[in-house]
């Protein structure tokens, strides 16, 4: 029998027996603390969510923070003062093709300077509750895609069942139609890069359907309880960095299971991000909070420790990342038929 079948059971008997203690969390109530968020880039405005953190006993709570005095530098020298602005858009929600969205409200501080790639952005947020919190972040420079090439396959799943026709029993493999996105790109050499791959279809209500699991450089990110538990499909976005292909050409592989309704909804953006390090390290403890892995299941029973989300700001919580993308929109229509 495989090592990796007993580390199941060991691990599977550890999660029904665990010893509970009760604790009065009021004790380790701390004071509320600024939370920026900010992701910029050189297609707009520098915009900034200003906030405060809360407690779990708190019902419902506003956290926006309206007065705070925002200011913007660029590179080190101060550009403006951001102010707070609340407006309405339309967020499109599609359901076979008709538009099911509705009117969404935000609040954020906005400017009215678009930052250039490798300028340092820094917000400096301060109120008299709350005090002076700051972030600040280079946006790195833009990586595009070369190449793209998407090949339809059929896997089976495993053994479908049997059909009994008229000269006996005749067995069936079930098959899943897929599709295999190859995406080359070229990594800057002499220096660390972070990247993030994003797939969405233009009239997609459910989400697209995808394996990162098939490229090592997302495997690399699995711990090893997750790989004893096989690969989880997912809807978002995967980061990574170029550990393992640095200063190359490099072609990334994902997987997409198609669905049956899929012939509704043929069209794909395929987004890839260049990342500042600190806006990787914020959306990879992210990734890390929403694996639906073992390790998430240790951590409910105190058996692992718990993801910590990573945060530049000084004075505060929260983060202020630069990045840039470059974008391909392609029809699947065809590969589907």
């Amino acid at each position: 029998m495989k090592p990796i079948f007993y580390l199941s059971i060991l691990l599977s008997s550890l999660l029904l027996t665990s010893c509970y203690r009760k604790f009065d969390l009021e004790e380790y109530r701390t004071t509320p603390k600024m939370v920026i968020n900010s992701a910029f880039s050189p297609d707009t405005v520098v915009m900034a969510s200003i906030s405060r953190t809360w407690f779990h006993s708190e019902s419902k709570p506003d956290v926006t923070i309206r007065n705070a005095k925002v200011e913007l530098y660029i590179d080190g020298i101060f550009k403006e003062e951001m102010p707070w602005k609340e407006y309405s858009y339309w967020k499109s929600s599609r359901w076979f093709g008709e538009d099911r969205g509705g009117w969404v409200t935000d609040t954020l501080y906005i400017s009215n300077t678009v930052p250039l790639p490798g300028q340092t952005v820094k917000i400096v947020a301060s109120t008299p509750e709350y005090g002076t919190a700051s972030a600040e972040d280079k946006i790195p420079s833009k990586t595009e895609i070369k190449g793209l090439r998407i090949i339809p396959r059929k896997e089976a799943t495993g053994n479908g069942g049997t059909l009994v026709d008229g000269d006996g029993n005749i067995s069936y493999i079930e098959e899943n139609d897929v599709l295999i996105y190859q995406i080359t790109f070229q990594d800057t050499p002499g220096k660390s890069n972070y990247y993030s791959l994003q797939i969405w279809g233009d009239d997609d209500h459910l989400g697209v359907l995808l394996d990162f699991s098939v490229d090592p450089v997302f495997t690399q990110q699995q711990g090893i309880l997750d790989e004893v538990f096989g690969p989880s499909m997912v809807n978002w976005r995967r980061v990574f960095s170029d550990e393992l292909f640095d200063g190359k050409e490099y072609t990334l592989q994902v997987k997409e299971q198609l669905r049956s309704d899929t012939k509704y909804y043929t069209k794909r953006h395929i987004r890839l991000y260049s990342l500042s390090e600190p806006y990787y390290q914020y959306l990879l403890s992210l990734q890390n909070i929403e694996n639906e892995g073992i390790m998430g299941g240790l951590t409910n029973v105190g058996l692992a420790e718990p993801v910590r989300i990573y945060s530049n700001v000084e004075g505060g919580t929260g983060i202020a990342g630069g990045c840039q993308w470059f974008e391909s929109l392609v029809d699947i229509k065809d590969l589907i038929k």
